[in-house]
């Protein structure tokens, strides 16, 4: 892997963690985010680190959700990251669920 595509998708992280963005800028940004993913030799991403595409995750909520979904299905250390966040937030919601005593008669 070169290292330009890896220092791209950090650069692009970095930028995206500075500020707030309008719809216009958000677009640019995830097209930048598939051209680096298109860079990347098949499983080259591993090397860039988890911490990478952690940041990444904190970030998608900036983004509409077709761009969400596309940036998501570009990097797959990125959907490893936002499963092991919906797993551990269902784990909790059932764990949560669990300990909520039984309201009277009434069901959830």
């Amino acid at each position: 892997m070169a290292g330009g595509e890896g220092g791209g998708l950090i650069a692009l992280v970095e930028k995206l963690e500075g500020q707030a963005f309008d719809l216009e800028d958000v677009t640019t940004i995830c097209q930048s985010l598939l051209a680096v993913a298109a860079q990347l030799p098949e499983g080259s991403e591993s090397h860039l680190g988890s911490s990478v595409f952690e940041r990444l995750g904190q970030q998608l909520v900036k983004f509409p959700e077709s761009q969400r979904q596309q940036i998501i299905a570009a990097f797959a250390p990125l959907r490893q990251n936002v499963r092991h966040h919906m797993v551990q937030t269902i784990r909790g919601l059932n764990r949560w669920l669990c300990e909520v005593p039984a309201c009277g008669s009434a069901q959830l």
